[in-house]
């Protein structure tokens, strides 16, 4: 996979008459969006996009993307990220795309409209010959590059338009990142959420320094940091989890949440311990990848010590043997 990134200095140079600078090589088929998440409505886009690059004989498959997500720019909040920029690149790499074209998404990228954009970044820039898109494509700083206006666009820059259909999962729900989003964030679905993106939902994180209580329950944890603070972490609770660190993948359990029993009235801060079965070696200070897969329970304030006790045993307990079935299956 090729990577050809653009910055803002570009991006205006490019505006201002210099298209050249990353004029692709032959003709393309063209697929745009942020993917953030590359779930399997994503996918989709990407397959259909490979798939018409070989059966219309053009020589290129292009995702145009961006560095930074719209809403940064945009929106009146940091966006709750699904894939971190690093985890959609290595994504990007896996999905079969033959380039991949991510520009900064700045001021002036966004007061373009949808002709002015399709014309100069993807016909001129990318040798754009048809362009893959979804049933609900909006382009343009008005959003008004739809269906309909970008197949009229297409007779005058001579580019085809094909529309992939709504995907959905096995209960009908259409697949999309705020669909996922929802899943995860108010409810801690996983399991749904999971399917939809197609693969477990992960974080990266460091591993810090806790206050050594889960040792005294004989249960040790690791206190964990997100590398990347915009991405989204599931609602509280205790999950069964799997832990990537040095090639290997352990088995665990996971509470994110305030810790209420050890700490009066709950910290004020949620956070991230994960207990690793069969696993005694330190990890401070190492980076680990969480993958979710289910969640257990919420977290609970119990009576007295003893009672946690005997609640992490029952969890532990119902994250081996679902992971035996997972494993096994």
């Amino acid at each position: 996979m090729q990577l050809i990134e653009l910055n803002r200095n570009q991006i205006n140079s490019a505006i201002n008459g210099d298209a050249d600078q990353l004029l692709v090589t032959g003709k393309s088929a063209v697929t745009v969006g942020n993917f953030d998440g590359m779930h399997k409505a994503h996918q989709a886009l990407i397959d259909a996009t490979i798939n018409s690059k070989n059966s219309l004989g053009l020589d290129n498959s292009i995702i145009f993307t961006f560095q930074n997500h719209p809403m940064v720019l945009l929106g009146d909040r940091d966006p709750d990220l699904l894939t971190s920029p690093e985890e959609r690149m290595d994504l990007f790499k896996e999905s079969g795309i033959d380039i991949v074209v991510s520009v900064e998404f700045c001021d002036e990228f966004a007061e373009l409209d949808y002709s002015r954009f399709i014309e100069l970044f993807l016909c001129k820039m990318c040798g754009m010959q048809h362009m893959v898109g979804g049933y609900d494509i909006h382009m343009g700083n008005d959003r008004s590059g739809d269906v309909e206006t970008i197949l009229e666009l297409g007779h005058s820059l001579n580019f085809t338009l094909e529309v992939i259909p709504a995907q959905t999962n096995n209960a009908g729900a259409v697949i999309s990142s705020s669909a996922i989003r929802r899943l995860i964030d108010k409810h801690g679905d996983l399991k749904s959420g999971n399917e939809m993106l197609g693969r477990p939902y992960s974080v990266m994180g460091k591993v810090g320094y806790g206050d050594g209580r889960g040792e005294s329950l004989g249960y040790p944890t690791a206190n964990i940091t997100l590398l990347d603070k915009l991405k989204l972490l599931p609602a509280p609770g205790v999950y069964a989890v799997k832990i990537v660190f040095a090639g290997e993948t352990y088995d665990g359990m996971l509470n994110y949440g305030s810790v209420p029993t050890i700490h009066e009235g709950g910290l004020e801060k949620p956070r991230v311990e994960v207990h690793l079965f069969d696993f005694s070696e330190s990890l401070r200070e190492e980076i680990v990848k969480i993958e979710w897969y289910d969640r257990v329970r919420d977290e609970q304030c119990f009576a007295s010590i003893d009672d946690l006790k005997l609640q992490l045993a029952a969890d532990e307990k119902s994250i081996r043997d679902y992971f035996t079935t997972v494993d096994e299956s």
